[in-house]
């Protein structure tokens, strides 16, 4: 596939096929570059048949990525409409919308439109700029439903299906309808071809009587040989038998896949004039957004309670010190005000000793007089 641009550009021209047609020498003794025009300009209808070999090496893949979208386009519209998730979700940002508006209006909804989801991080609060609606609603749907945060990975496929071009697949499954269809009128105008210069079996047995071969005969002989030598119309047409039983699959695939993203949009209220592109991308958009304002939710968190935690640590640190110099002033004035039971003892040897050592001075002093 990759050298059939080099090829095209090697079609012979008019001016090139006249020159061929009126070379009566040997091809064999041609250059090699001389020889490569002859044998182009053998081939009836070159341009042509490039334009449907290039249809047969690209019909597999063109259909397989078809079918691949349809079926990424299937699974994210069911998911939308089945997905609990995000519907817990959905039913806290409408909560919050209740609440906001309460008193109002718009208060007291039962529901709220597709774009609505845009505006929830675009919404400010008064009190800090950097927080918005849609932080609000992952807290919540946080601290009463963490599970439901996992229909971020849910919508993977969605996510992806808003990457499609959907009107560049549209446009492709209808080109290859239109080549194929193209396609099959050619093989059956070379069938019809062939069935001329088939004959009868009468015609076959008169003819295998005689001896003698009419030079209209022989040249209907070598024109069906020529004919069947060329493997083109036998290739393309087991091409056609095959690829269009393949091709109504691809296109039963691709209305299903729209008909479950039509039911999908309606489920939502979504406005139907807006391409299926933008439907996903606004999903793909609300997901990308939730997931951040997420991890922001889940970071403050952290930091919050990192904060507490210091905060308490401080505080015990205060406490345990302030009741340490309360123990030792205590201590102070215990020892001040009275001896303690463990000073009580010494105090008494203390005073026994004075008095003997008063009684040892007094007899002396009468042994001296």
């Amino acid at each position: 596939l990759e050298s059939l641009p080099q090829i095209k550009r090697m079609v012979p021209t008019e001016e090139e096929h006249k020159a061929v047609a009126s070379y009566e020498g040997i091809a064999a003794v041609l250059s090699l570059a001389s020889r490569l025009l002859y044998e182009l300009c053998r081939i009836p209808n070159l341009s042509e048949r490039l334009n449907h070999c290039e249809i047969r090496l690209r019909f597999d893949q063109t259909t397989i990525n078809i079918v691949t979208s349809a079926e990424l386009i299937h699974t994210a519209s069911l998911m939308l409409r089945s997905n609990q998730r995000i519907k817990e979700v959905l039913r806290v940002v409408l909560t919050l919308g209740n609440y906001l508006n309460a008193g109002t209006k718009r208060g007291n909804a039962y529901g709220f439109r597709l774009e609505v989801l845009a505006r929830l991080s675009a919404t400010k609060t008064p009190s800090d700029k950097n927080i918005t609606l849609l932080h609000h609603v992952a807290e919540v749907v946080n601290s009463y439903s963490p599970e439901s945060h996992h229909f971020i990975d849910d919508f993977k496929p969605l996510i992806q299906a808003a990457e499609l071009d959907t009107e560049h697949i549209i446009s492709e499954l209808l080109k290859l309808k239109k080549e194929m269809k193209s396609l099959q009128a050619k093989v059956d105008q070379l069938n019809q071809v062939r069935s001329k210069l088939l004959i009868s079996k009468a015609d076959q047995k008169k003819l295998s009587r005689m001896e003698m071969i009419s030079e209209a005969e022989l040249e209907r002989r070598l024109k069906l040989a020529e004919f069947d030598e060329d493997r083109f119309r036998e290739v393309m047409e087991d091409f056609v038998n095959e690829g269009l039983p393949k091709l109504a699959h691809v296109e039963t695939k691709w209305a299903s896949a729209l008909d479950e993203a039509s039911a999908a949009r309606k489920f939502y209220a979504d406005d139907e004039s807006a391409t299926l592109k933008e439907f996903f991308g606004a999903w793909s958009e609300f997901t990308d957004s939730y997931a951040r304002a997420l991890a922001q939710v889940k970071i403050r968190q952290v930091e919050a309670a990192k904060e507490k935690e210091d905060a308490a640590r401080k505080a015990a640190i205060v406490r345990a010190k302030r009741n340490s110099m309360e123990n030792s002033v205590s201590a102070i004035e215990s020892s001040l005000e009275m001896p303690s039971k463990k000073k009580a003892p010494l105090l008494r040897r203390r005073a026994s000793r004075r008095a003997g050592e008063a009684k040892l001075d007094e007899s002396n002093a009468r042994r001296r007089k």
